[in-house]
């Protein structure tokens, strides 16, 4: 970003509903992000991101999945972050 370079930013959506809310392509790196509201996550939470891990295997950075809770974990290889801990100013 210093160098004035912006990473490219889309949204990832498949025929069958699956989505992912932003792919960032910096670097040739691609790293999938899903941001939640909700402050409990439940096995849904996930399903767009684990559809992603299966299409592109090992191509992608690690995914994260930001919501509105407190802690911080991995789960389903995903690493969970509450969206306080994901703000930076």
């Amino acid at each position: 970003m210093n160098q004035g370079k912006r990473p490219d930013l889309f949204y990832w959506r498949d025929s069958n509903g699956n989505e992912i809310d932003v792919i960032a392509e910096w670097e040739a790196k691609i790293k999938p992000i899903e941001i939640k509201s909700v402050k409990t996550l439940t096995v849904d939470s996930f399903s767009g991101l684990k559809k992603w891990m299966n299409l592109v295997k090992n191509a992608g950075e690690s995914p994260t999945l930001i919501y509105g809770g407190e802690e911080s974990y991995k789960q389903y290889r995903i690493q969970v972050t509450g969206w306080k801990k994901s703000v930076k100013f």
